[in-house]
């Protein structure tokens, strides 16, 4: 038993060793987020882009924010991250943007120093497949009014379009959606990089979502990455339970949409599911979804409506 912890600790000290860190953001325009406490409850989500990560599948265990004021507040935090396709952030609200993330840091935060790098280690490491992008989520629970520092500790930023979302709000955690900030945290990621040893994880559905009603008959089926290094995706599409009479187990390749053609029937369910596969085999446990399309009727309304606003 002795051994084989000396073992781990090696391996995991050797890892440590050959880590690598990007920084993504050379801006010095300052924001309180994702660090701050003015508020009691305040929330960041930030989008770093696949082509900001760098061509590597990136296995991270550390990121830090650059601070220019000391300060020793006690903040309880937590930091999710999850993957994404997309290059922009879609407003939501908290809840909505933390679905489906992985919680990586929660522990109380107890100061940022002066002209230099804050970093929070990571329980567990998460991984990110070349090809997609980062959200980097940050909750900082200071609780009832905040502490009044509106600068807080004054996070280096820099001006990025649609990747940075914030909450705030006193005395009770935010429901609303987000504020959209025209400015991004610049961060240090620090991974080291891996290659697939087993099959990926099943495929996330994006659209239509499961179980979901009123979908027009011109919908595509829209699908995401779960990580794990997909090569390929299979899929199965039909009326019956599971899936087989439209598309039954069809090699689309590395996509991440379909547009059934010819259009699908109004008023009916459909079920699909997406299998993702790679050299080691094929994603296991995959889940089937379902959708429901306009009911004629309905259909007949929708076009109604848009050749009148036409």
């Amino acid at each position: 038993m002795k051994k084989l912890f000396l073992f781990m600790l090696v391996l995991f000290i050797a890892g440590l060793a050959f880590a690598d860190t990007v920084v993504v953001g050379t801006g010095t325009q300052v924001s309180r987020f994702p660090l701050g406490s003015y508020y009691g409850y305040e929330r960041s989500a930030a989008l770093y882009t696949d082509t900001e990560l760098g061509p590597q599948n990136t296995r991270i265990s550390e990121i830090a924010w650059y601070t220019n004021t000391a300060t020793s507040v006690s903040v309880p935090t937590k930091i999710y991250l999850k993957t994404t396709t997309s290059t922009t952030l879609t407003n939501a609200t908290w809840a909505t943007m933390i679905a489906g993330a992985t919680l990586v840091y929660d522990a109380t935060h107890t100061g940022t120093v002066a002209g230099g790098w804050n970093s929070f280690v990571f329980g567990n490491t998460f991984d990110v497949d070349d090809g997609l992008g980062l959200i980097v989520l940050v909750e900082r629970n200071y609780g009832g009014g905040g502490n009044g520092t509106s600068s807080g500790a004054g996070v280096n930023a820099t001006e990025f379009t649609g990747g940075h979302l914030t909450w705030n709000q006193d005395n009770s955690a935010p429901t609303g959606s987000g504020s959209v900030s025209s400015i991004r945290p610049n961060v240090t990621i620090t991974y080291t990089t891996y290659t697939a040893t087993a099959p990926p994880n099943n495929a996330i559905i994006s659209s239509p979502a499961n179980g979901a009603t009123l979908v027009p008959i011109t919908t595509t089926l829209n699908w995401a990455s779960g990580g794990g290094l997909p090569t390929g995706y299979r899929l199965s599409l039909g009326t019956d339970y599971p899936p087989t009479n439209i598309l039954n187990n069809v090699d689309m390749g590395l996509v991440t949409t379909y547009d059934p053609n010819p259009d699908l029937a109004n008023g009916t369910t459909y079920y699909w599911k997406v299998v993702a596969y790679n050299g080691n085999g094929n994603a296991t446990g995959t889940s089937v979804w379902s959708f429901t399309m306009l009911s004629p009727k309905c259909w007949c309304k929708f076009q109604l409506i848009v050749s009148l606003v036409v």
